[in-house]
């Protein structure tokens, strides 16, 4: 009996010994989107006037993309990108002026149910996913909720929902997470979106607008107003503070993950749904218009530890990529299959390149009737290498180089004709085959509560 027990017990051993080694368990995923944040107001990205040193810290421990672009200068397109992987014109989230009759004439397509969602491919593998949002596009019913098992848009106030709240339920999220599976936690920070309302500590100088962002917003998209410095100069100290803000409260969430033993193991990427334009081009806001002002957002990856792209830390990757890479990027560094839909790049990969990078801007019907008629068109961008080519419904084209000159003040299309050709030609052949629609989007009903938000917003009249 006891020759057999260690017998027995030499063969459990050996044959333990010769067993494959286990596959590395899948690391938990932290996927924040900064509202309306522009790359260039974040001291990582160079900025001189205001530090985000919680921010900074990602940028430090893993890879800083220099030249990020959105897929749309609006909220509910561009997160239905990062969310599919797919473009605004392929998944139909958009503004519509052929759609259905919101109040006031807002008309837009929510997400529809045919594209698969990053919550929805990451659950049939085990995550357990969970989301805090703190705009009103962000709410379940425009359809970027679909997948997640918990989702809270408790979003009670048209300023959204603060920071420090956001940040508390996001920490509520991962103490009542299941232990046992690996999580998807998705933030959506509003704060850095008009209006501001920074408490004092982020605004130490006291900055305040003698007018509503909406008067602003229709002076000079309306009016072709110029802003006066000290307004401009009022505005940024504003936006500032409410980055300030944020920030603030991501370190706060870093230390709960360091608190829960997660922050090392954890994959935290960091971006925004689109920038925000100060009057340039005589232009307010965001939405309506692809230049680089909105187009343009930070992109930030810290790998979990035990990844391979890990090191070396503080990497700086110069060539454009698209904020809706984030989606098959995360896939494939988890060996899940993309769906035969999505192509696209793997942002930690060495070729980061062979997705053509299309940011697209549709009419609003909402704009048109409020602003007037120079806003009846729709544009897309394509950006390749340092230069961008903009492409115009009525036909008209630019070209800049945005690394020399990312405020676009100059116009290359006339002094660089074959450039310009090169890039219209496969900005048409984009669109000819790959920007048409594969999912239609979903009529969107805005509510009477709705409107109301969106009217202190400065989306309706």
């Amino acid at each position: 009996m006891r020759i057999s027990i260690a017998l027995g017990l030499l063969l459990l051993f050996c044959c333990g010994s010769c067993a494959p080694p286990s596959i590395p368990a899948r690391p938990n995923i932290v996927l924040i989107t900064l509202d309306t944040v522009r790359a260039d107001h974040l001291s990582c990205y160079g900025y001189q006037h205001s530090a985000t040193p919680a921010v900074d810290r990602i940028a430090a421990e893993g890879l800083r993309f220099d030249l990020a672009l959105s897929s749309s200068p609006w909220t509910l397109p561009a997160h239905a990108s990062i969310f599919t992987g797919l473009a605004v014109s392929q998944h139909g989230a958009r503004y519509d002026v052929r759609g259905s009759e919101g109040i006031n004439l807002h008309r837009i397509r929510s997400l529809g149910p045919g594209p698969a969602t990053l919550a929805q491919l990451l659950g049939e593998v085990g995550y357990h996913s969970a989301a805090a949002v703190g705009g009103v596009w962000m709410q379940p019913k425009f359809g970027v909720g679909r997948g997640f098992d918990r989702y809270e848009a408790r979003i009670e106030s048209w300023a959204g929902v603060p920071a420090e709240e956001l940040t508390e339920t996001a920490i509520e999220l991962l103490d009542q997470r299941p232990v046992e599976r690996p999580f998807l936690l998705f933030l959506n920070y509003f704060d850095a979106h008009l209006p501001y309302a920074p408490p004092p500590r982020f605004n130490p100088s006291g900055a305040r607008l003698e007018r509503t962002g909406a008067e602003i917003e229709l002076d000079v998209n309306r009016k072709g107003a110029v802003l006066d410095s000290a307004e401009r100069t009022q505005l940024h100290a504003l936006y500032d503070a409410e980055i300030r803000r944020i920030d603030h409260s991501l370190d706060r969430l870093w230390r709960a993950l360091e608190e829960r033993g997660l922050y090392d193991e954890t994959w935290i990427i960091v971006t925004a749904d689109h920038g925000e334009s100060f009057g340039e081009h005589r232009f307010f806001g965001h939405g309506l218009r692809v230049w680089h002002d909105v187009a343009r957002v930070p992109l930030l990856m810290k790998a979990p530890a035990s990844a391979s792209w890990a090191k070396p830390r503080g990497r700086v990757v110069s060539e454009p990529v698209q904020t809706r890479m984030c989606f098959t990027t995360i896939l494939e560094e988890l060996g899940i299959g993309l769906p035969e839909h999505v192509s696209g790049s793997n942002l930690v990969g060495s070729d980061r390149s062979k997705e053509p990078i299309v940011v697209e801007a549709f009419r609003s019907y909402s704009a048109i009737k409020k602003f007037g008629a120079a806003f009846d068109r729709d544009e897309r961008a394509l950006y390749r290498g340092r230069h961008k080519l903009l492409r115009r419904s009525d036909g008209s084209l630019a070209l800049f180089d945005v690394v020399a000159d990312p405020a676009e003040e100059v116009d290359l299309a006339e002094r660089e004709p074959e450039r310009t050709e090169e890039l219209a030609d496969a900005l048409a052949n984009w669109t000819l085959h790959s920007g048409r629609p594969l999912f239609e989007g979903a009529p969107a009903r805005i509510d009477r509560q709705d409107a109301e938000r969106l009217r202190a917003l400065g989306y309706l009249d």
